[in-house]
């Protein structure tokens, strides 16, 4: 809730990632989000801000499955922090379904990828939704998941905002 409601890096010009100021809200951007990430990364030092402050990056177009994973894997191994996306919850086209498994109805929502498996193709991923943003059956008030590279590739991809790592 902090960085919902009460962050505020330089480049804001209200506290808080997401605008409370509509019902419902319109979530947070990747730059707002990638902006955070890095306020706090620097322990919020006004003078270290700007560029050279950047450990995260707001990566606009969705790019390839091959990218993402080489993404996620360095951000997760290396630096030990997750990769933040806005993905489609729910897809289905020409007969093929493509959902995060603890979500049977179709919105924008935001989730973090904590982990790879390329031995099952799979990511493992933290939903925070509670049943009172996700009543799908299956939804436990948010939790662990995991789902398929390439579901999770086309999930992102339908959404069309890429992703922060």
């Amino acid at each position: 809730m902090y960085a919902a409601e009460v962050v505020l890096p330089p480049s804001f010009s209200r506290a808080g990632v997401d605008d409370f100021s509509t019902y419902r809200t319109a979530g947070a951007s990747n730059p707002d989000v990638r902006d955070v990430l890095n306020w706090e990364w620097i322990g919020e030092d006004k003078t270290f801000w700007g560029d050279s402050a950047y450990m995260f990056w707001a990566v606009h177009t969705t790019g390839s499955q091959a990218s993402l994973l080489d993404n996620v894997k360095n951000d997760v191994y290396w630096y030990n922090v997750p990769v933040f996306m806005d993905v489609l919850t729910y897809y289905s086209s020409g007969g093929t379904t493509y959902r995060l498994p603890n979500w049977s109805k179709q919105v924008e929502h935001a989730i973090a990828i904590i982990g790879w498996n390329d031995t099952t193709q799979k990511f493992t991923y933290i939903d925070t939704c509670s049943r009172d943003c996700n009543s799908s059956s299956g939804n436990n008030n948010g939790g662990t998941y995991t789902v398929s590279y390439s579901t999770m590739f086309t999930l992102l991809s339908k959404a069309g905002n890429g992703y922060v790592y």
